[in-house]
């Protein structure tokens, strides 16, 4: 009887104990969303160009990439623009200058390629550097079985989405220890969030940027170096769009599914709430809170119905 008695007492003291832990939990999750999205817009502006009078921005002509240097441009930085395409780069530069009345330059660089960061560099000699925002990266043709990925593909997206954070933080950053300021904005993925099947690659390579840019930003805190981590889930760019099954999951869930501009200027207020790591934008924070609290196995499941290839494909 007594046996009975104690481990009923047992049950009785964990019951409480995961329900005091899942409520502290619960408050942590709102205090976070409060302080990441709502007191922002109380807070003072953040004045960008204390930190260096240029901002680079990988993967600058299209999508977010291209959104924060308009955004950035909008706050008086000059902007150097680095990407592969020399059309697009001379375009975004001269729409740039012509609206923002700043300073640009580019950089030609195809980062699936390991051997372009000499050059790179060089092209940076002289320029007062103070924000960098890792944004450069490529996603998926197609949702397929890690196995059926080729040798290119897979080298493509580790030169792109990981190797690219790491050398361009190693590059730039000599100089803002030196100064001892700066601001480095990493663009990751909810994808690094979450187990992903048929997405192994991709999540796998964005989980690396998150871990990167939190441990980086603890290394950093005492030369007065911000690192950020942003872990978007869908975001209204192109390459979202080109994605087999975007406009089937767009007409389901279209307002989780900011536009650019809106998504960047979420981001950039999250960047003053002292969070190392954010999603940039309210409803996707939500919904990220909302799947950690979702069994990994039903959540596989989920992800493996949709992206799982069809043959219609």
């Amino acid at each position: 009887m007594g046996s009975n008695e104690n481990n009923i007492g047992y049950i009785y003291y964990i019951y409480w104990f995961s329900t005091v832990c899942v409520f502290i939990k619960i408050l942590s999750s709102l205090f976070s969303l409060l302080n990441n999205y709502f007191l922002p817009h109380f807070r003072k502006p953040q004045d960008f160009k204390l930190y260096g009078q240029w901002a680079v921005v990988t993967g600058s002509t299209d999508g977010i990439g291209k959104g924060f240097a308009n955004e950035l441009a909008s706050k008086g930085l000059d902007i150097c623009l680095i990407s592969r395409n020399e059309g697009k780069l001379k375009n975004t530069a001269k729409e740039i200058e012509r609206n923002y009345g700043v300073k640009t330059k580019y950089i030609v660089a195809d980062f699936t390629n390991p051997n372009i960061y000499s050059h790179i560099k060089e092209h940076l000699i002289g320029l007062d550097v103070g924000i960098l925002v890792n944004n450069v990266g490529i996603f998926i043709d197609k949702a397929e079985a890690f196995s059926r990925h080729s040798e290119e593909h897979i080298k493509n997206v580790i030169n792109v989405n990981m190797l690219s954070t790491a050398m361009m933080t190693s590059i730039i950053l000599q100089t803002m220890i030196v100064k001892k300021r700066g601001l480095i904005v990493n663009v990751g993925s909810a994808a690094a969030e979450v187990t992903a099947p048929y997405l192994t690659i991709y999540s796998g390579s964005k989980a690396f940027v998150a871990l990167f840019g939190t441990g980086l930003a603890y290394e950093l805190k005492k030369f007065n170096i911000q690192v950020n981590t942003l872990t978007p889930s869908f975001v209204s760019t192109n390459m979202f769009h080109k994605h087999a099954r975007a406009k089937n999951l767009l007409s389901l869930i279209s307002f989780t599914v900011p536009s650019v501009e809106l998504y960047v200027k979420s981001a950039i207020l999250t960047l003053s709430s002292g969070d190392v790591k954010t999603c940039g934008y309210f409803i996707h924070e939500v919904l990220l809170m909302t799947v950690r609290f979702i069994s990994v196995d039903i959540l596989n499941k989920l992800i493996q119905v949709w992206f799982a290839p069809r043959k219609q494909e």
